[in-house]
This record gives structure tokens, sequence and C-alpha cells, in this order.
């Protein structure tokens, strides 16, 4: 292992895990970490940062994976098994990471509740895994912005059959548009039909992984829940090693219940149509219509 990760030569190397898990899963102040391990502020803030570019650059890639191969036809399967929603390969969604005011264009860090925030998309599988994660937008970014500016939308227009095999696709809430790759809800003026409510409702209660997998996510790792750090490529770095640690400790089996219910609470609830994005996509459009046909069809007694 280089020296740059183990420059804390007075610090065993399992103490600077044991102090990097202790800072992520908790809000305690840094003075208490330092306090807690017998280091000073200066070596916990300097193991923080070290190994969250450590499992980022290291570990990133090998565990938030796109799905492909024999994956791909079990997230399908996993995601129908809920509600019967087909061709489910993922579910995505935005999340807010509040933060303290940037020196370098705080404004532009306020989110719509009004808080300082990084705006941080992912999408996740039917276990709860993120499959893909975009870190660093600030927090008044749109998520339809951050998604339309991410590698996987380059991806999925340039290489749709590579990325989003068997025709399959993304579903998300109405702050994305309709595309044959990402399915969203029917924007309801009162005017719905019987089936495109039935559509709306198995969508949304399909694409609750999302938000449990935040849930989870943040209750596991309550830093999240405010990370106070002027660096904003090293809080970026922090943000994303939390990803990275999540869907490993999911590997694990550990019961998250009670990671879920903490991570959950006092979370902003959705807010759509806020910023609806009207349908621009007529494949999308086809697409959505025949499933609310394969959707209306499993009614039928």
């Amino acid at each position: 292992m280089s020296d740059k990760y183990t420059r804390q030569t007075h610090i065993p190397f399992d103490k600077q895990i044991l102090t990097y898990v202790f800072y992520a899963a908790t809000q305690c102040p840094l003075i208490r970490v330092a306090d807690v391990f017998g280091i000073s502020e200066a070596s916990v803030f300097n193991i923080i940062a070290s190994l969250s570019e450590l499992i980022t650059k290291n570990l990133l890639r090998e565990f938030v994976r796109w799905p492909e191969g024999n994956r791909v036809n079990d997230i399908l399967h996993g995601f129908k098994e809920a509600q019967g929603f087909p061709g489910v390969i993922g579910a995505i969604d935005g999340s807010h990471v509040p933060i303290r005011a940037p020196e370098t264009f705080p404004e532009n860090y306020i989110n719509r509740k009004g808080y300082h925030s990084i705006n941080c998309m992912a999408v996740c599988d039917h276990e709860h895994f993120f499959t893909d994660i975009f870190i660093g937008w600030p927090g008044s970014t749109h998520d339809a912005r951050v998604f339309g500016n991410s590698p996987l939308h380059t991806a999925a227009t340039n290489h749709l059959e590579n990325t989003f095999p068997q025709n399959c696709h993304m579903i998300g809430d109405s702050a994305y548009g309709l595309d044959n790759f990402i399915m969203v809800p029917f924007k309801d003026f009162g005017n719905l039909t019987r089936d495109q409510k039935n559509y709306n409702f198995k969508l949304s209660s399909t694409r609750m992984k999302i938000e449990h997998s935040f849930g989870i996510l943040k209750g596991r790792f309550r830093r999240l829940k405010y990370i106070d750090m002027g660096d904003m490529e090293k809080l970026n770095a922090f943000i994303s090693s939390c990803f990275v640690l999540h869907n490993i400790t999911l590997t694990t089996e550990d019961a998250f219940d009670d990671f879920l219910a903490d991570g959950l609470e006092g979370s902003d609830p959705d807010d759509p149509d806020v910023f609806h994005i009207q349908v621009r996509n007529e494949f999308g459009v086809q697409k959505r219509n025949t499933i609310v046909g394969i959707l209306n069809e499993q009614n039928v007694p």
C-alpha cells in the first residue's frame, strides 16, 4: 500500500479504519472523534480524506457496477415480483446530502428546501444495491439535469442496447423525462383513466426501492445527514466511499431494518410536481402505453 495512505505512521492502520467507520457512522463533531481514538483532529481529517480516496479509487468500480450478464435477468425478475411492473433494470432518484456553505459560489448549493447540499444521483436494483452513482452536483441542480450530464445518460443515448438490454428501462418519478430507457408516471390533472392510475400506483410502489436504499445508506452512515467539510473534492470522495461501503455491507447479509427507519426519519418527501418534465420521446410514449396494457391484463380475473 502506498505511503500516501499510511502517512499517519504513529497510528496503526486498523485504528485508522475504525476512526473512519466511527466518523462515517455518527454525527459526532471532529473533536469528539479525535477524543474517542486519542488522536488529533488533524489526524482524523487526514484519515478520512485518505481512506475516502483509497476506497473510491480502488473499490468503486468493483462494487458499484451496472448490471450485465445473468444479473440483468435476476434484477428484471426481482423488480417484477413486487408489483408486476415489467422490464425494470433499476430505480433512479436524486438525494440531497446537507453540507456547510461552500466558500465558492455558496448560493449554487442551496436546494429548493432552503439548505446547502450536494445532489447525489443513484440507481439501485431490487436488493438495494446501488448500481450507478453520480456525485458532486450543487443542491440547486434539478435531478433531470444531473442525470442529463451523467455518464449513464451518455451510455443510454449512445449505446442503448448494451446499457439497457432486452428493451429494459429504469423507473423514476416525474422529475425525469419519459424516454425509452426511463419510465415515469403520468401527470395527474384529475383526468387519468383507471388503467393509467393503476400504472402510476405500480410504478410508485416498485420505485420505493430507491427511496429505501437511500434510507439504509443514510441510516448506516449518519454523517451523510450533514457533512461539515470545506474541501469539495474530499467531500465528494467521502460521499462516494459511503455508497461503496453500503454495497459491501449488503454482501454480508447484515440486517438493515433499523438503519432504514433511521435513514428515512426526517427525510425530504418527494415533490416531483415542482419540476415536472414533459414527455419528449415518442418511443417512450409507445412503451409506456404498452406497459399500461400489460399491467391492466394482470388485473383481469
